[in-house]
């Protein structure tokens, strides 16, 4: 049976060549003049590379990209994706990083320290079946596929700070991440990627995740493996089986442009922009400044300023020729010599755009019922609130929302208090008043409080015999002491529990043994 991705594009002229030996297209200028490529070169870049490309777009678009981010082409790091346009009624070619593209970026910011082996979450079993469209016919053709999935996966990534070596935990459920595939009845339908390798693909994304989370600047927003198959939702409309779409109902992103203000927009902002408009630039093709702009409305969805800011760059770009330049954002008159400086809280940086710190990281923060949260876990998000702003770094405050979601993911009451908790620190700069229920016992100093907060922590710790535990097992706990004693807070301190307790259940006495060194480990660096 043929692929449909060499159907894609039989509606056009896709440059297929019907001689032997010769390119599907010509070489084009820009090809040859702005990417230093010869005849040879294009022939195996179109014919060897990307093959399965419809569209001589595409491939320049993979061109741009690639030299616009400093990546080998020839490695093969970005993966030329279909998407079905509703508006179009057809696919569109856009370029998306693969896999390997994300792990290369990481490891060029020397602060890459590995990642854990995939840890997978219950098989299920589900049918699939939708509706599609039958060439040449106006009537559609139904398909049914029955697929077990793992519900989730979790990849931990390891980043390399000031402060220790850090776990950054990239969690992904399928439901939510695997690829669909356009339908006629618009019932969800993975692509056959998805149906056959429904755990690797899983786990691709859950290490991009954790990528993502751990190496934020560095990182695109999304990769092949996630985009493959999706549906780009440029016209929401309802259609009949067979009925054409008229061409004006595609929608064009720079008609009503909204309004905005230069002031609202970052600093790091405008240059994440600017970057947008240079690489559409370079490119050359039309395809790029619609994708561009398809990239902007995803990114900053919600945010009406930034949209019509970005929007205007992109379509001045365009039109003239000229990436944006970015100038400093005009700080407010300073104080009076004779008077100290304000502190500015974290809520009025953002706002008046000093650092530009990102706000969206804490995500959603679902609704919850402070009541049925109980004290221990209040006593726990408060003690990590001040851990976070001991530290106060953005990797800090990532590392503490990450730790909070995987530990509190799922109770909504708990995980929803621990992140409004986390935001309000973060904004304010210090801890906030939390009330304890009636039955708490008195704030009177206990004999010893370091004792209870290990008790929290670590437990009753289990015997074991030490003649029982491997050599390789004591190296594994000693390099986990020292990666938490660097960095000392209480996050750190949990995730290597955790560690101990997952990778040593079936093994008491190496559990018992991790345990207990992880505890000799902190009391040496907690006050008594």
């Amino acid at each position: 049976m043929a692929s449909n991705s060499r159907k894609r594009g039989d509606n056009k002229d896709t440059g297929t060549s019907l001689v032997p030996g010769q390119p599907r297209w010509q070489l084009p200028s820009i090809a040859r003049d702005h990417y230093g490529l010869n005849e040879a070169q294009w022939q195996l870049l179109i014919d060897n590379l990307y093959p399965s490309a419809n569209t001589l777009d595409g491939v320049l678009l993979a061109l741009a990209y690639c030299k616009a981010n400093n990546l080998n082409i020839w490695r093969k790091p970005v993966h030329i994706v279909p998407m079905w346009s509703k508006a179009k009624r057809e696919y569109v070619e856009q370029v998306w990083e693969g896999y390997n593209s994300f792990l290369t970026i990481a490891h060029r910011t020397d602060s890459f320290a590995g990642m854990d082996e995939p840890e997978f979450g219950p098989d299920k079993t589900v049918t699939f079946t939708a509706k599609f469209e039958r060439r040449n016919s106006n009537e559609p053709i139904e398909r049914q596929v029955t697929v077990t999935y793992p519900e989730w996966c979790v990849v931990r990534v390891y980043r390399l700070t000031k402060n220790g070596r850090f776990p950054y935990p990239g969690k992904v459920h399928w439901r939510q991440t695997f690829a669909t595939t356009y339908t006629v009845d618009g019932n969800e339908f993975p692509t056959e990627m998805w149906i056959k390798r429904a755990h690797d693909q899983l786990a691709k994304c859950a290490t991009v995740a954790g990528l993502r989370l751990a190496f934020p600047e560095e990182m695109p927003a999304y990769c092949a493996e996630e985009m493959s198959g999706r549906v780009i939702d440029d016209v929401d409309y309802t259609r009949s089986v067979g009925a054409a779409v008229p061409p004006q109902a595609a929608v064009n992103p720079f008609d009503n442009i909204p309004s905005y203000t230069d002031a609202g927009v970052p600093e790091q902002t405008r240059k994440l922009i600017a970057t947008a408009c240079e690489n559409a630039l370079r490119a050359g093709v039309s395809a790029a400044w619609d994708q561009s702009a398809e990239w902007v409305l995803k990114r900053f969805s919600g945010d009406s300023n930034t949209v019509g800011y970005a929007l205007t760059m992109l379509k001045r770009c365009r039109d003239e020729g000229i990436v944006p330049s970015v100038k400093p954002t005009v700080q407010a008159s300073a104080a009076p010599a004779s008077a100290p400086a304000p502190t500015a809280t974290r809520e009025e940086t953002v706002t008046t755009g000093e650092a530009a710190k990102p706000v969206d990281l804490f995500g959603t923060i679902p609704e919850f019922d402070e009541a049925k949260v109980p004290d221990k876990t209040k006593r726990t998000v408060v003690q990590a609130c001040r851990n976070a702003l001991q530290g106060n770094t953005d990797q800090v405050w990532a590392q503490a929302v990450a730790w909070v979601r995987e530990k509190y993911g799922e109770s909504q009451d708990r995980l929803g208090f621990a992140l409004s908790l986390l935001q309000a620190a973060w904004t304010s700069g210090q801890v906030p008043e939390v009330s304890m229920s009636e039955n708490t016992p008195p704030s009177d100093p206990a004999p010893s409080a370091r004792d209870q907060v290990a008790q929290e922590l670590f437990g009753h710790l289990p015997e074991f015999d030490l003649s029982q535990v491997p050599d390789k097992t004591k190296q594994n706990v000693a390099a986990a002491c020292e990666s938490a004693r660097k960095g000392n807070v209480e996050a750190v301190w949990i995730e290597a529990i955790s560690w101990a307790n997952k990778t040593y259940a079936k093994h008491p006495d190496r559990l018992g043994y991790a345990l207990s060194e992880l505890y000799a480990a902190w009391t040496s660096v907690t006050p008594g």
